[in-house]
């Protein structure tokens, strides 16, 4: 949230959900003005723990409503839809997943992953998105970085993705 007209506001309120789309639009701007193929993700749902108890049920926590998420989704969707840019679910994608493997400790808070974490979930996101950006996934192909088992020493820990070339 943050204080609006001397209010603290949320999502889901819409004096909020006026603000927040007056700076996403502006953002879409830049990006739209680049040239840039742009794909934007769903913002995932969160399991924040109470800062007075922690140890209470995150689900209690009113920050954890996922209707809060779906609001600030909302916005994202209706941009997208209005600028013609990709979209990607990864919060219906994390939904998708069983709750004992959607929270567990891969995905932690929802937004934080681990590195477990981060490769499963980039093993489903990365062909999302390069279709979202009108690129095949099939027409890629993903290397070992040089630093991986096998490979010869750079900075990159993760695979790369390069298009493969027109035949």
């Amino acid at each position: 949230g943050r204080r609006i007209d001397g209010e603290w506001r949320e999502w889901g309120d819409p004096a909020f959900d006026d603000w927040f789309a007056g700076r996403v639009d502006a953002v879409a701007d830049e990006l739209e003005a680049s040239g840039a193929t742009v794909v934007w993700l769903t913002y995932p749902d969160v399991r924040i723990a109470d800062p007075e108890d922690p140890t209470a049920d995150p689900v209690d926590h009113p920050y954890n409503d996922p209707a809060r998420v779906d609001a600030l989704n909302a916005v994202v969707r209706d941009e997208a839809a209005a600028r013609g840019f990709g979209l990607v679910d990864l919060n219906g994608w994390l939904r998708s997943l069983p709750d004992d493997r959607q929270w567990d400790d891969d995905f932690r808070d929802g937004v934080h992953f681990t590195l477990g974490g981060s490769s499963e979930a980039g093993e489903w996101y990365v062909p999302e998105i390069l279709q979202a950006a009108g690129i095949d996934p099939a027409a890629t192909t993903t290397t070992a970085a040089p630093d991986a088992p096998g490979g010869s020493g750079s900075s990159s820990p993760s695979p790369t993705r390069t298009a493969a070339a027109a035949g």
